[in-house]
Order: structure tokens, then C-alpha cells, then sequence
């Protein structure tokens, strides 16, 4: 378990390491803070790994539920 974390955490960091100097897009979210699409691409990345483990996952970027 812990090392498939590992690397659900390595492989969305990818998203940082590869977008870290490029522009990007910001949309405000339903409160009105900023969200980059680095961060939504993060978010559905360790979404992903969560429902594949059968775990809950909650992030700031989701809509509030655990999914």
C-alpha cells in the first residue's frame, strides 16, 4: 500500500515537474479561488489511484465528498 502511494504521489508530481514553467490557465472555482489545470490534472490523477485502491479521497480541488 504504502509504496503504491508512493508512486501514485510520484506520478502525479510529473504534472509540477512538467508544467512548472509553462503558462497556465486559472479558472475560479465555485468560492472564487484560483485553479490551474496543473492542479485539476493533479487532483484527477490521485482521484484515479483512490478509486482504483478503494479508498475515499478529498482534495480542495473536488467538489467537497469523499469519492
Amino acid at each position: 500500500m504504502v509504496q503504491s502511494l508512493l508512486s501514485a504521489v510520484r506520478s502525479a508530481g510529473v504534472h509540477i515537474v512538467e508544467d512548472f514553467r509553462k503558462p497556465q490557465t486559472r479558472h475560479l472555482k465555485a468560492d472564487g479561488s484560483p485553479v490551474t489545470e496543473t492542479d485539476m490534472a493533479i487532483h484527477y490523477s490521485l482521484l484515479h489511484w483512490s478509486q482504483q485502491m478503494g479508498y475515499g479521497y478529498i482534495s480542495e480541488e473536488g467538489n467537497g465528498n469523499i469519492n
